[in-house]
């Protein structure tokens, strides 16, 4: 291995150390983590993600059908009938930022970071 491998291997291992930490930072500034689902680009559900949240949605539309699960604080595609199964195997998702997407019936699950609403001082 010659110097300039070395080199480049270094600034790849610091790039990638560089953005897991300035997402891990993004991550924690958030107050909740909101949970959305649509269904060919409409609301299903909205949720605030907690730990004790446990839910099951059967999204039934033209194009088949999807089962998503939620228990403590973990969104999973449990089952779906599209036919390549890349939303009932990709991993289960918890953090701001994270989706499962499933291309053939068009719904996607993803959370959201969001503040918890602020009061005003001089509220009346």
């Amino acid at each position: 291995m010659k110097k300039n491998d070395l080199i480049l291997i270094l600034l790849v291992l610091l790039a990638a150390l560089a953005f897991y930490l300035g997402n891990q930072w993004i991550n924690q500034k958030y107050d909740q983590k909101i949970l959305t689902i649509t269904s060919d680009g409409e609301l299903v559900a909205q949720r605030v993600l907690t730990e004790d949240l446990t839910e099951e949605w059967l999204i039934d539309n033209h194009l088949g059908y999807n089962r998503i699960v939620v228990r403590e604080g973990v969104v999973t595609m449990l089952e779906a009938d599209c036919p390549d199964q890349v939303c009932v195997l990709s991993r289960p998702i918890r953090e701001p930022g994270e989706s499962i997407i499933c291309l053939p019936h068009k719904v996607v699950v993803k959370i959201e970071g969001g503040a918890s609403p602020e009061v005003d001082a001089i509220a009346d």
